[in-house]
C-alpha cells in the first residue's frame, strides 16, 4: 500500500500552494483490514491525504474497530470493498462503489428477535466444545471441508465445521426447531429452486406461493423454510441492502403451497419489498438465501 504525492504548484504570488496527492492504494488479493487502532488511523489518514492533500481531516483516535473492511484489488475506484474500517463504510449502489461516514448505533434495547440471535449464539459456540464428541466435530469439518461458499465480495471460501455448526443451529433456534448435533453428511447447502415462487402484499401481510408444496419439492419433518422480510424501499433503487427480519416459517412437511405471513414491516403499495428465503434441513444444511423483490 502507498502514495506518491505530486510537489507543491507556485500559486501567482510565488508562495508553494499544497495540492492533493495523487497515487494509489491497491491491494493483490482479498485482506481482512484487523489492525489496532494506531495502525489503522494510519492508514485513513493516508487515504484521506492522497485524496485531499492538507485538507485531509485529522481522525479522532479512538474509534471503533470491530467489524473489519475487506477489499479485494484497489481499494478504492477498482477493486471490490466491503464493511467498515474506522468512521468509513464502504457501501454499493447502481453507481458503483463509495464510501460514507459510518452512523454509530444509538445502542438502544435489542429486540426479541435480536435477543432470540444473540442467546443462540452465546450457547452454540461453547457446544461445540461441551456437547460435540469427537466424531460429530470431524463429521462438521469434513462437511466444511466439502461445501464451499461464497462471502461478500463474491469469492469462494472455506467455513470451519465449527462455522457452520453455529450458523444451523442459531437459524434453528431462531425457527424453534430442534439442535442438530451430528454434522451432515450430503455435501451440499439443501437449497430448493424459488425462481417460480411469488408473493403478494397488502399493508401488513403477505402470501408467498410455492410451485408446489414444500413436501413435493422434497423438505420432510423438521425440515423449515425461513421467510425473512426487508423495509420497504424507492422503486427508482435497483436493490435494497437493508437488514432482513424474520417474518415466518414454513414446516417442510406442509401439503399446501400458499401460505399468508405477517410482514415485519409495513409496507406502502407504492415502493418494493424483498425478501429472503432460507432453507433449514434436519440434517444441519442450511441455503444460500434466496431472494423475491415485489415491485408495484
Amino acid at each position: 500500500m502507498g502514495f506518491a504525492p505530486r510537489a507543491p504548484q507556485p500559486s501567482a504570488a510565488g508562495r508553494a500552494v499544497p495540492t492533493p496527492h495523487i497515487g494509489t492504494l491497491t491491494r493483490t488479493s482479498a485482506v481482512v483490514v484487523n489492525a489496532s487502532p494506531r495502525a489503522s488511523y494510519c492508514v485513513l489518514r493516508a487515504f484521506w491525504t492522497m485524496m485531499l492533500g492538507s485538507l485531509a481531516p485529522v481522525l479522532p483516535f479512538q474509534f471503533s474497530l470491530e467489524v473489519p473492511m475487506k477489499w479485494r484489488g484497489a481499494a478504492i475506484g477498482g477493486g471490490a470493498t466491503s464493511g467498515k474500517l474506522g468512521p468509513a463504510v464502504a457501501s454499493r449502489n447502481k453507481g458503483g462503489q463509495y464510501l460514507r461516514s459510518r452512523v454509530v448505533p444509538s445502542g438502544a434495547t435489542p429486540t426479541p428477535f435480536q435477543e432470540v440471535i444473540r442467546n443462540a449464539i452465546r450457547s452454540t459456540s461453547p457446544s461445540w466444545s461441551t456437547d460435540l464428541s469427537p466424531s460429530n466435530r470431524d463429521a462438521w469439518n469434513t462437511y466444511g471441508v466439502n461445501v464451499p461458499t461464497v462471502d461478500v465480495l463474491g469469492d469462494t471460501i472455506q467455513l470451519s465445521g465449527q462455522n457452520w455448526y453455529v450458523g444451523c443451529n442459531t437459524l434453528r433456534a431462531q425457527l424453534g426447531a430442534s439442535q442438530v448435533i451430528k454434522g451432515p453428511t450430503i455435501f451440499n447447502r439443501g437449497g430448493i429452486d424459488f425462481s417460480g415462487s411469488t408473493i403478494t402484499l397488502g399493508d401488513t401481510t403477505g402470501t408467498i406461493t410455492l410451485t408446489d408444496s414444500p413436501e413435493n419439492l422434497g423438505l420432510v419433518t423438521d425440515d423449515f423454510i425461513a421467510i425473512y422480510g426487508g423495509k420497504d424501499f424507492n422503486v427508482g433503487r435497483s436493490k435494497y441492502f437493508g437488514s432482513f427480519q424474520l417474518a415466518s416459517s414454513i414446516p417442510g412437511d406442509s401439503t399446501t403451497d400458499t401460505f399468508t405471513f405477517t410482514l415485519p414491516f409495513a409496507h406502502a403499495s407504492q415502493n418494493s419489498m424483498s425478501f429472503n428465503l432460507v432453507v433449514s434441513r434436519s440434517d444441519g444444511r442450511y441455503s444460500t438465501p434466496s431472494r423475491i423483490t415485489v415491485t408495484p
